[in-house]
């Protein structure tokens, strides 16, 4: 495994370093079967997953993430909350979401290395397991039968965000004249 202080954008210093996921195995499967990302793993699988990553803690009002830095991490909440904070063209700071135990912050970053589109800062003490870009090209390329499944549910997952926000956006939309309004077949 890479050196886990070298990952861009997040200061680890800052965080406490609670040892490689593998040690905490059983914990965190109990915690991805309560999850929409990982909740198809099964103990095995959980069990491969957590050697390619490192558990952490950090206090409450940290900055786990930052909207614009390249991303090269996601992460797992294990333990407590964050919130999804996402800034306008006028410089206002909006919450999107709030996300608990089991969910995932970072996904899109491991699939397309664009910078960060929200900031993520804990609400309360959290704890969560750190996979990098590198190490999720390690399982792709190492388990890949693994790494394939996690690809695709990291995809669901992103789709159902997309589907969130665009129930959101289109509801700022103006409305359409009802003679042109498309008629359902």
């Amino acid at each position: 495994m890479e050196n886990m202080e070298a990952i861009q954008g997040i200061a680890i210093d800052r965080f406490e370093f609670l040892g490689g996921a593998r040690n905490f195995v059983e914990d965190i499967h109990d915690v991805f079967a309560m999850a929409p990302l990982l909740d198809g793993l099964d103990p095995s699988e959980t069990a491969l997953l957590c050697n390619f990553m490192v558990c952490y803690a950090a206090p409450r009002d940290s900055i786990l993430m930052h909207e614009g830095e390249l991303g090269d991490y996601m992460l797992f909440l294990l333990t407590g909350s964050a919130a999804v904070l996402k800034t306008d063209n006028e410089g206002k700071v909006h919450r999107v979401a709030v996300v608990g135990p089991g969910e995932s912050l970072g996904e899109m970053a491991m699939i397309d290395a664009e910078p960060r589109t929200a900031t993520c800062v804990s609400l309360e003490p959290v704890d969560f397991a750190l996979l990098t870009q590198q190490a999720f090209k390690d399982v792709l390329i190492t388990l890949p039968r693994l790494g394939n499944k996690l690809l695709l549910l990291m995809m669901h997952v992103i789709a159902q965000r997309l589907r969130v926000a665009q129930n959101q956006w289109v509801k700022t939309l103006p409305l359409v004249d009802p003679i042109i309004t498309p008629k359902p077949h």
